[in-house]
């Protein structure tokens, strides 16, 4: 079983997951090159702060009333080229199914291929980790905020939680499980599918009623989302934060290898796409970092942690994969 847990800052707020309701119009994002299912894109009203994120299979759900709000519909996603579709022409009664195309990995701007002369994989995400003082903000802010947690298990939505709440954040100078407020607008779990009460347990490390194999979730207030708050390698730079990224600010770019795939863009703009991995006899990580191409600063970090089999042991022992997803 893996566990999933999303929590993106948006200037909008979503809805809830693929289901079956007559208020809402239907869809699944699909790459246009090999037909996969295109996860955790966002899908807004052109120039209106209204929109959703699809699913980790591509669907996604947008209320009808849209249509009487705007006439584009946006679709954007890291590494896919920005597509505009008018919102009149989707289909009420059944699903739309619509392409995507990735955009092309290439390294022809002369300011790119300036930049690559003198700096390795290595280097850009050095500057990238240096930089986040002058590319995230260190005064107060506030964000309205979409919180999305499940679990899938045998192909199956499970624990499915939804929320929407405005975020005051102290800034990046400061940690933020120590400073920062949250206020819920809205929570609804999802009981079109199916609850495990077990999962709704919390972590008991003592009596070993709920644990995670071969790692540790503490108890820090109750719920996961200020558990992932403080779990954000790129917000909490200088703590520590998870495995093998440990403290970012020291120990990421000297605890990992680095290659730059090439280039990609988001939104019109140009930005590095980074593998970045690390290995032991025990584990296991494979990464990517997309860094924008001048500021160099981090827009998205796909983090996976997988645990090595040992000689002997069964499949179902393992907890081979933990994913933390974070976008900025």
């Amino acid at each position: 079983m893996r566990s999933f847990f999303v929590f993106l800052m948006l200037l909008f707020v979503g809805t809830s997951i693929y289901g079956q309701n007559g208020d809402y119009i239907f869809g699944q994002l699909v790459d246009g090159d090999n037909n996969e299912p295109v996860a955790f894109a966002s899908i807004r009203i052109k120039d209106a702060a209204m929109g959703v994120i699809s699913n980790v299979d591509g669907t996604f759900r947008i209320p009808i009333r849209y249509k009487s709000i705007g006439d584009v519909l946006e679709i954007s996603c890291m590494g896919y080229s920005t597509k505009l579709i008018d919102i009149q022409e989707l289909k009420e009664t059944e699903a739309n199914i619509i392409l995507i195309k990735p955009s092309a990995m290439e390294l022809s701007e002369a300011t790119v291929r300036a930049k690559l002369k003198k700096l390795d994989a290595r280097e850009m995400v050095r500057i990238a980790v240096a930089r986040i003082p002058q590319n995230y903000s260190l005064s107060p802010y506030a964000m309205v905020g979409y919180y999305r947690d499940y679990q899938i298990k045998n192909g199956n939505y499970n624990n499915l939680n939804e929320a929407v709440l405005n975020v005051y954040d102290s800034g990046f100078s400061n940690k933020d499980n120590f400073s920062n407020e949250y206020e819920l607008y809205s929570y609804s779990p999802n009981l079109e599918f199916p609850v495990d009460s077990f999962a709704l347990q919390p972590y008991d490390y003592r009596g070993f009623n709920k644990v995670i194999p071969h790692a540790k979730m503490e108890n820090t207030g109750g719920n996961e989302l200020v558990t992932l708050m403080i779990h954000d390698a790129i917000r909490n730079n200088q703590i520590e934060v998870y495995s093998f990224v440990d403290n970012m600010a020291k120990d990421f770019v000297e605890g990992h290898r680095f290659r730059l795939l090439g280039t990609t863009n988001f939104k019109d703009r140009s930005v590095y796409q980074i593998d970045c991995s690390f290995r032991d006899k025990d584990y296991y990580v494979d990464g990517t970092i997309f860094l924008d191409t001048g500021s160099f600063a981090i827009l998205k970090l796909d983090y996976t942690v997988f645990r090595r089999k040992k000689p002997g042991e069964l499949d179902s022992a393992i907890n081979a994969r933990r994913t933390l997803f974070q976008w900025f």
